[in-house]
């Protein structure tokens, strides 16, 4: 029976693809389960740091875009944007944008909120250790104390990093 291997194999290979070693092996001190080594102290700095980006950014986010909207409103047709303000207010729709704004908000901060855990067990410079969106660790008597991450490389790599981007849309 032909492997899916057989019909992938004849597609040249991708010039834009790293070269770069598998993932997580440029971290310098790896544990015997191929997770970093990491002490408290840096658990906690990353965890910190992390917690600090959950808050500022969409703060700073936030502020950069209501500056946007408001360089435009004060140089643009006040007049006309003044009349579809109104229209709106007058159709109780400004709830509409609201609701708008606060999903935004919330899909940021759900999207945001696993990178504190992460920093926790992985380092910034872990490179694409960081990019598995789950770890494993396989269970039963006899079982290996590794962690299972995707594979990276080949075309398996190719339809894992295909199929985790899809995760996020």
């Amino acid at each position: 029976a032909p492997h899916i291997g057989d019909f992938c194999s004849s597609r040249p290979r991708n010039p834009y693809m790293s070269s770069q070693p598998l993932m997580g092996s440029d971290n310098e001190r790896m544990g015997a389960d191929g997770m970093p080594e990491m002490d408290a102290a840096e658990r906690e700095k990353g965890m910190a740091s992390a917690s600090k980006m959950l808050v500022g950014a969409p703060i700073i986010f936030t502020a950069v875009g209501f500056g946007l909207a408001y360089g435009i409103y004060s140089f643009g047709d006040k007049s006309a944007y003044a009349a579809r303000i109104a229209e709106i207010a007058a159709k109780q729709a400004h709830w509409t944008y609201f609701s708008g704004f606060v999903f935004h908000r919330l899909s940021g901060f759900l999207n945001f909120y696993p990178v504190m855990y992460k920093s926790g067990c992985l380092r910034a410079k872990s490179g694409n250790l960081r990019a598995n969106p789950q770890i494993y660790e396989a269970v039963g008597e006899n079982a290996p104390k590794n962690k299972i991450v995707m594979v990276e490389s080949g075309e398996v790599g190719r339809m894992n990093r295909g199929n985790r981007s899809m995760k996020w849309c």
